[in-house]
């Protein structure tokens, strides 16, 4: 039995009943496309789940201090800086208004004193008498060069440039940045600690880890701000939704192999006179169970060829996302399999009675 005749007999049997094939193929189609819709709402789940992740502010983690007992140790940032999945980490004081004069208008924005402001701006030297405004912070102030005196809480204090800030620290925009003086910050209160981890995944890590440097009863007068919440939210919704497509995908391939094992039967049933006309001229009923198979198989692959066409063209109507690319190859080979399964009920049909018999069917 050679394959290619096999399936090149499969091919035109399949065309000589071109009405039934064409119902065949267009209900299994139909299945098919919905069986290849259930991936939709898991991919935009995953969609939305890698714009969180995606997102700049993904990796921040923000813990404050809002009683007076309670501060930011100036060893604490050091600490979680000296982790490897921790990008960056440094306190901030209590932020202030600071203001700046210019041509009898007076314009502000916010003063932070900053632990370590390498880990805002990047490495380099910085002076304690000497601060550094974000661009915007600068635009709003006026200081077309980055370059002015303001006074903070009646201090004055020198600008002495403007830089950008990273997009992970947006918080920090519109802002002037002092640096603390080594020696002043065990008398300094810092009030906040600011972690930036490498991935978005690390930051629930990172909050376990730095909350472990309070009391008990000191985490309590905390506040966390992070999207730890969002980032699981989106996750297990991800999951949730992989799981459910999954499970209906499995359901839905049984069902197209039980309807495969239908209708090649019905068409076995219908066609039993023509197939002991074969056997009894002298085909094998190898070669008959294999040309039903065959045909089950090649008719579900025009489904699942129709089936994808109209899924993309579904999707790109209805400016929805396509299918996965691996969901579809996963679910061919799967509908593929449980054709060439389904395939053999009818297959053993149309081998199993007697030839001599069969041709005398009306």
């Amino acid at each position: 039995m050679k394959p290619v005749r096999l399936a090149g007999e499969a091919v035109v049997d399949l065309i000589a009943q071109r009405l039934r094939t064409l119902l065949i193929v267009l209900v299994l189609a139909g299945l098919t496309t919905f069986m290849f819709s259930l991936d939709r709402e898991s991919s935009e789940s995953r969609d939305r789940l890698d714009e969180v992740l995606a997102s700049p502010t993904a990796t921040l983690l923000r813990i404050k201090a809002h009683q007076s007992e309670v501060s930011i140790a100036p060893q604490l940032p050091r600490a979680m800086a000296s982790f490897a999945d921790v990008h960056a980490s440094f306190a901030l004081s209590q932020p202030v208004d600071a203001t700046h004069e210019r041509l009898g208008r007076s314009r502000s924005a916010v003063l932070w004193r900053v632990s370590d402001l390498s880990a805002v701006f990047g490495s380099g030297t910085y002076h304690c008498d000497a601060a550094l405004a974000s661009v915007a912070g600068a635009r709003r102030l006026g200081l077309a060069d980055g370059v002015g005196q303001l006074r903070a809480q009646g201090v004055p204090i020198s600008i002495a440039g403007a830089r950008p800030v990273p997009e992970s620290l947006s918080f920090l925009d519109q802002s002037v940045l002092q640096p603390a003086c080594p020696s002043a910050q065990d008398d300094l209160e810092f009030k906040e600690l600011v972690i930036v981890v490498e991935e978005p995944t690390d930051v629930s890590w990172a909050l376990e880890t730095a909350l472990g440097f309070f009391s008990i009863e000191d985490r309590a007068k905390l506040s966390v701000e992070s999207r730890i919440e969002q980032i699981e939210l989106s996750v297990d919704v991800a999951n949730e939704a992989a799981r459910s497509a999954a499970r209906l995908s499995l359901l839905t391939a049984g069902g197209i192999t039980g309807l495969v094992v239908l209708l090649f039967s019905a068409v076995v049933v219908q066609r039993r006179r023509d197939y002991g006309r074969r056997r009894a001229l002298g085909a094998s009923g190898l070669y008959v169970g294999g040309l039903v198979t065959a045909q089950a198989c090649i008719a579900m692959t025009i489904s699942i060829l129709i089936a994808v066409a109209a899924s993309v063209g579904l999707a790109i109507a209805q400016d929805a996302a396509v299918p996965d690319g691996q969901y579809v190859a996963g679910a061919t080979a799967m509908l593929l399999c449980g054709a060439a399964v389904g395939g053999l009920v009818p297959a053993l049909l149309a081998v199993g009675g007697d030839p001599l018999r069969e041709l005398r069917v009306p």
